[in-house]
């Protein structure tokens, strides 16, 4: 569901790929429903799908643009450091599932 909500925006200067956060909004949702999930586990399942979606979208710009090749395309996963998505979702699902929790009455579970 994340890929088909991937997008390529890419100019002269920069290929940036956008993609909606889709498995944290379900955890929000799910949370907002009172089902309980682990901060933990949101984090890793946020991290996991975002990779996977960043890679597979890597592999398809690699097809699109022959320029880019099959040798080079891993190089932008990732690439934007402590700016990029798939750095800042996990820990803002995480951060809001352990402020959900704290507000629903369960003790804190930091791991």
């Amino acid at each position: 569901m994340m890929y088909t909500s991937a997008r390529w925006q890419i100019t002269p200067e920069a290929k940036e790929l956008f993609v909606l956060p889709i498995f944290s909004i379900v955890c929000f949702v799910f949370t907002y429903r009172n089902v309980r999930i682990a901060p933990s586990l949101g984090f890793a399942l946020a991290f996991i799908s975002g990779l996977l979606i960043d890679i597979v979208c890597a592999v398809d710009l690699a097809h699109l643009m022959p320029e880019v090749g099959l040798t080079t395309f891993y190089q932008g996963i990732g690439g934007a450091g402590d700016k990029d998505g798939l750095f800042i979702v996990p820990i803002f699902t995480y951060l809001t599932l352990q402020y959900a929790q704290f507000r629903q009455g369960y003790r804190l579970a930091w791991l």
